[in-house]
């Protein structure tokens, strides 16, 4: 699946120009936290260890341009129940444990390409005509650091979802 969405984001920069997402940082962010203090990271895992959630396939059928961010992105138009069922448990706990985090509405979304130079796409990448699946079957809380040319991320904790019974 990342080596899909690895060739996925090479034929997009080819058309997009920009950056592409480097195959190892390819992720789906829940929830953005920001800057968590290390004195608070003991409490977060613990908190972590509280999120319950249900294994899932995340569908890529398109691609779109998200113009303030100049990003092309991978997505789906059916959203799972389960993704959404995870990221508002995920908000609800962080919340009653005092942990502040980005409020805006989820758009579950795979950024491919950052800094596109050209954003009109051709109709073989906005719909794909074979859909990448991604299995869900864990989440990760990942730490971001800026590394010389790009981010750079490290799991810190992994958790993983219920398979459907």
């Amino acid at each position: 699946m990342r080596h899909q969405l690895d060739d996925l984001s090479e034929k997009l920069k080819l058309v997009c120009g920009g950056r592409k997402v480097v195959a190892d940082n390819i992720h789906l962010t829940l929830i953005f936290l920001g800057e968590i203090e290390a004195s608070q990271l003991d409490q977060l895992l613990l908190v972590a260890n509280t999120v319950k959630g249900r294994a899932f396939n995340f569908i890529v059928d398109g691609n779109h341009y998200w113009q303030s961010n100049r990003l092309v992105y991978a997505g789906t138009d059916e959203v799972p129940l389960e993704l959404c069922d995870l990221v508002i448990s995920l908000k609800k706990i962080l919340s009653a444990n005092g942990f502040s985090f980005d409020h805006r509405v989820f758009t579950p979304h795979i950024t491919l390409v950052r800094k596109v130079q050209h954003h009109v796409l051709p109709n073989s990448l906005i719909h794909l005509e074979e859909p990448i699946i991604w299995p869900v079957r864990e989440w990760l809380l990942v730490k971001s650091e800026q590394g010389r040319d790009r981010s750079v991320y490290t799991s810190i904790g992994r958790w993983p979802l219920a398979s459907h019974r």
